[in-house]
């Protein structure tokens, strides 16, 4: 699949911007339209100046506020895109879609696409195979002025749809296929191609409008805003879910717009997600508590016969599975089928696949003979929810199933997706909600925009242990819509059993902005998965469940926490500050009510930020994690973390590896704690030496563990995970036990001190003030001895500031010596072999000379 990526743009000499005007004219009127004090001042960059568009493409070398211009609402940066290359495999041993999908039983009853319009968004067609392609038009929108695909991605799909090729079919051979190139041959493009392709879209009433890209960035204008507006027009968007699996919230946008059909991949045999295939939830609403289920519905995706350069080849990904879909609702598609009852037909109609999550799976594997009976029942033309139903104790909707719903917790949210089959606008509401005295339920609806809605549903209980079966009814006009819901709730845990995972601190790329990566070594840029539980975090989580934890997940503020119930609050890389009275509640929390503290933090030197921005097109940026705010928290205990180091290595503990990804180092830790290093190389003073990444310290009944990276929790990139330690720190944390080797233990007279202790206090006092004010808890669980709390100090013992070595008595190696030596020792070995061989090369001549 191609991915869009941001690429660097110099803006030293002149901007190019996209304007975005209230009306629609040829893009000459546009610019002749601008007042004639800027006119001189900006160049049109438009070469299409008679097409009908209501965006206009302008280079400057002024800063010009254009949104005090009449008729001008919005102004965007002209972007850069970049595409992955396309892959060919052989095509020996290729699969016929046709075949897999039984295209034929729907050919043979006349349906074969006739009269439908399928747009494809890709790099154009190859001139000398648009005679075996039904091909209605090409319009270029690139720089080449010309409609010729030279990477063979766009005449591959649109052979897929409707190729005439025998020994590779398309699935729709007679729809009327119309390719919009918006990448040209270097695969790259520009959000201008893109917006122009769209207008074209609309003046050629297309029906569906296939898309085998994507990216990252769903806050992407107006990009994203034109996919919703496109839809609400009537055209069927099909996106392909994103080649970046297996790991959970890695899909792609548009694929993940509620409004269009994501559509995932299965293996050659159709009974398995491909493992690339990229997977839910989406992360628009990630830090609200629940992300929509997505991808939609699934296909074949390896090894697919396709049509390229005059003959059949074989490709692989979501990017042939996404014309698979386009394909097959042509045959299935009415004159009054909406967006929306095309997708119901397909996803109600969907063959569920056995072990695979719906977070993988959506719907399930495409049936394309049921999906055609399913379009004209009458079924279809109700409001179809997804999903239509919900059971925390089935395994269909993991992650959500690996631990019962428990009293006194959080709500348990789900964020369901409600399709109107009649019209794009219009509202829906919950008429009741069938439940006993035993669950609080309440609810949250959207209007529908683009024939989708959304449906937010909170569920606590106060009561255990039960399992709880209710419905909610929603009504639309004259639509009417139940969805059952089973919840299974399970006795109280033990406050030693209890974490609390805080969520709430945690920021993630586009919401926040130039969000960096963890792992520098990542495949993205930015940190756009947000150390989620359900998505990249979910080892972390399935592990501490597998250890007999119960976890609890704050979305909000610290202030809300009631840690009378928790015996561990885990905090994983955060991003945003703590207030002052977070970090009051929090002190109050591990001294008071005994609750101990799991840290995990990652990068933070501005050199590191400076170099990976460099990449970027922003001039500031978020780090990988705060430290400020982690030592602000911690420092009373005399525990700090360095804010101008990191390291990249592989450490081992035991037997145990673990990767450390651009981790800091602990720079203090007290007396009688464990401190764990690891030999990394420090590149700012040229040499190996010991460095503190793993502290767990047992104060006055709480403890504190922390681990100076996170990437090694990160199921989607850690080389060598290390969930076996955040196992380890939260049984130490919870019980006497200490799982921990004690030669790493401190000696009560030697606290670590390698660095000064900084005065943070990086929250803004009246910021806080206002969030305290605006605070919604549940229940009020702070008051002035909260607030005010005043955290015990530690008292320092005899300071060395000599690295802690545990495992060796002598001091660090120096690397350079190292070198040294042992090039003198490389030498003089070989100069004895030198030596050794010349003695009997000679003996060996004389030997020839006596024979």
């Amino acid at each position: 699949m191609y991915i869009l990526m941001l690429t660097l743009t110099s803006l030293v000499m002149s901007y190019e911007l996209i304007l975005d005007f209230n009306y629609t004219a040829p893009k000459k009127d546009l610019y002749a339209s601008l007042p004639i004090t800027i006119k001189h001042k900006v160049h049109s960059k438009d070469s299409a100046k008679s097409q009908v568009s209501n965006y206009l493409l302008i280079s400057t070398s002024e800063l010009i506020d254009f949104t005090k211009l009449p008729n001008i609402r919005s102004v965007y940066p002209e972007k850069k895109l970049q595409h992955k290359f396309l892959r060919f495999l052989s095509d020996a041993n290729g699969n016929k879609v046709t075949e897999l999908i039984e295209a034929p039983e729907l050919w043979a009853q006349g349906f074969k696409g006739q009269g439908v319009r399928i747009g494809i968004l890709d790099s154009g067609i190859n001139s000398k195979d648009r005679a075996y392609i039904n091909i209605a038009n090409c319009y270029d929108f690139t720089n080449e002025k010309n409609c010729e695909d030279s990477t063979g991605h766009g005449t591959f799909m649109a052979s897929i749809i409707a190729s005439n090729y025998s020994e590779c079919p398309g699935i729709a051979p007679d729809a009327e296929v119309y390719a919009f190139k918006v990448f040209n041959s270097k695969k790259e493009s520009k959000t201008s191609w893109f917006l122009d392709a769209f207008y074209k879209v609309k003046e050629k009433n297309i029906d569906i409008l296939s898309i085998s890209n994507g990216g990252i960035n769903f806050l992407e204008e107006p990009f994203v805003s034109e996919i919703t507006q496109l839809v609400a027009s009537g055209v069927i968007v099909v996106s392909a879910a994103g080649n970046d699996g297996p790991g959970f919230g890695s899909l792609s946008n548009p694929g993940d717009q509620m409004e269009v059909i994501g559509v995932g991949g299965l293996d050659e045999t159709g009974l398995n997600v491909a493992e690339f295939s990229s997977r839910g939830p989406t992360l628009w609403e990630i830090y609200g508590g629940s992300g929509r289920f997505k991808p939609d519905i699934v296909t074949y995706s390896v090894n697919i016969k396709g049509f390229y350069n005059g003959r059949c080849s074989s490709n692989t990904g979501t990017s042939i599975s996404t014309p698979i879909i386009a394909g097959s609702i042509a045959l299935i598609k009415s004159s009054k089928s909406t967006p929306a009852n095309i997708r119901s037909a397909l996803m109600r109609s969907a063959d569920r696949i056995n072990k695979h999550s719906i977070f993988e799976q959506g719907a399930g594997k495409l049936n394309l003979l049921a999906a055609k009976k399913a379009i004209d029942s009458a079924e279809n033309l109700n409001m179809y929810a997804f999903p239509p139903s919900f059971n925390n104790s089935d395994d269909y909707y993991y992650p959500y199933s690996l631990q019962p719903l428990y009293p006194f917790s959080p709500p348990l949210i789900l964020n369901i997706t409600i399709f109107n089959p009649l019209s794009p606008n219009g509202t829906f509401y919950v008429v009741n909600t069938t439940n006993s005295d035993r669950l609080q339920v309440t609810t949250e609806t959207s209007s529908f925009v683009s024939y989708t809605g959304t449906l937010g549903v909170f569920i606590s209980t106060i009561k255990g242990k039960f399992i709880e079966a209710f419905n909610i009814i929603l009504k639309s006009d004259e639509l009417n819509l139940i969805i059952p819901i089973v919840i299974r709730v399970d006795a109280i845990p033990s406050k030693e059993s209890r974490v609390l995972w805080d969520l709430g601190h945690n920021l993630k790329y586009p919401d926040a902005g130039p969000v960096m990566r963890d792992d520098l070594d990542a495949v993205y840029l930015f940190d756009f998965q947000g150390d989620h539980p359900f998505t990249n975090l979910l080892g972390a989580y399935k592990e501490l469940i597998k250890s007999g934890f119960a976890v609890d997940f704050l979305y909000g503020d610290f202030l809300c926490a009631d840690g009378n119930l928790y015996s561990i609050y885990l905090i994983i890389d955060p991003e945003k500050s703590f207030s002052e009275y977070e970090i009051s509640k929090i002190r109050y929390d591990m001294e008071i009510n005994k609750v101990s503290l799991i840290l995990f933090g990652d990068w933070s030197d501005s050199k590191t930020l400076e170099d990976q921005l460099s990449y970027s097109d922003f001039q500031l940026g978020i780090p990988g994690c705060n430290v400020n705010t982690i030592n602000d928290l911690v420092s009373p205990y005399f525990i700090e973390m360095s804010l101008s180091k990191s390291f990249s290595d592989t450490g081992r503990i035991s037997s145990q590896k673990f990767s450390y990804q651009q981790g800091t180092e602990i720079t203090r830790f007290p007396a009688g704690g464990y401190l764990i290093t690891q030999v990394f190389y420090d590149n700012k003073l040229s040499k190996f030496r010991d460095v503190a990444v793993i502290g767990f310290v047992k104060l006055e009944g709480f403890s504190i563990g922390l681990v100076g990276d996170s990437s090694c929790l990160d199921s989607t990139s850690a080389r060598y995970d290390c969930l076996w330690l955040l196992s380890s720190l939260a049984i130490s944390a919870s019980s006497e036990d200490i799982e921990i080797e004690d030669h790493y233990r401190l000696p009560s007279d030697y606290d670590i001190h390698i660095e000064e202790h900084q005065e943070n206090a990086y929250f803004d006092k009246g910021l806080d003030e206002e969030r305290l004010l605006n605070l919604q808890c549940p229940a009020k669980s702070y008051g002035s001895n909260v607030l005010n709390f005043e955290p015990s100090q530690h008292t320092l013992s005899f300071k060395k500031l000599r690295i802690w070595a545990p495992l060796r008595e002598i001091e660090p190696v120096d690397f350079v010596w190292v070198v040294q030596v042992a090039t003198i020792m490389i030498f003089v070995l070989l100069l004895g072999i030198l030596l050794c061989g010349s003695y009997k090369v000679r003996g060996a001549r004389r030997i020839q000379l006596l024979v």
